[in-house]
């Protein structure tokens, strides 16, 4: 009987030695597997954030210049306009009411843009980040028409536009150009992020472009209105 039983260990030794090494090999090839993703998720990672730089690149650029503008003219230089009429005609319009009604058409006017930006349809327009930029870069053409404008404490030889009509069509210009490009452009880049880890990656990327337009702007303002009041 000892004789007999002896074999039947020696037999199962191997076999459990055998399941320790293949239960080994298993393990390391898991661990390899492993460290195979992860080394491969390192070249995704900046891959994703490279992607995420070129799509919110004109964007970007277009928010930062349509802030920029905004900023630098709305509210400094524009609570200093006023009424060629003023203290020559009756109407408060002309008079106290003017620079609130500006700074009312100003905010009303972007926000039409904003609501109007919903309706336009994005994949019928080619090539639509091209035209942001174009249209962003257009608008810094109103810095110098806002210098012809009227305004208090102006230097006597100022050249200045002798209506009222002039910084109203200019205020709605700006109003309405700001909320409709920088609406267009953040709803194209969330259109074309498809991951969520490109959107958050976008999304930091195109607030950041807003917060720089906006602290440019309102840095530049002082300066701006210092020229147009001929105090420079």
């Amino acid at each position: 009987e000892e004789e007999t039983e002896m074999p039947l260990l020696e037999t199962n030794e191997p076999s459990v030695v055998l399941s320790e090494l293949s239960s080994e090999d298993s393990d390391s090839d898991s661990a390899a597997e492993m460290g195979g993703r992860t080394m491969e998720g390192k070249p995704s990672v900046s891959n994703s954030v490279i992607g995420a730089l070129e799509v919110v690149r004109k964007p970007g650029i277009a928010t930062f210049l349509s802030l920029f503008v905004t900023l630098t003219i709305f509210p400094a230089w524009m609570t200093k306009l006023k009424s060629v009429s003023m203290c020559e005609s009756d109407t408060r319009i002309h008079n106290d009411l003017f620079v609130p009604m500006l700074l009312v058409l100003q905010n009303g006017c972007d926000l039409l843009g904003r609501l109007c930006g919903r309706w336009i349809k994005q994949d019928k327009i080619a090539n639509l980040p091209s035209k942001l930029v174009r249209a962003a870069v257009a608008r810094c053409f109103l810095l110098g028409l806002f210098l012809f404008c009227e305004a208090k404490g102006s230097a006597p030889h100022a050249l200045v536009v002798h209506r009222d009509w002039y910084p109203v069509l200019l205020v709605i210009i700006l109003g309405f150009s700001n909320g409709l490009i920088v609406s267009l452009s953040f709803m194209h880049v969330g259109s074309v992020s498809k991951t969520p880890s490109m959107k958050q990656t976008t999304s930091t990327l195109m607030l950041l472009a807003l917060s720089l337009g906006l602290i440019t702007g309102s840095v530049v303002a002082f300066p701006y209105s210092r020229l147009g009041l001929g105090h420079w």
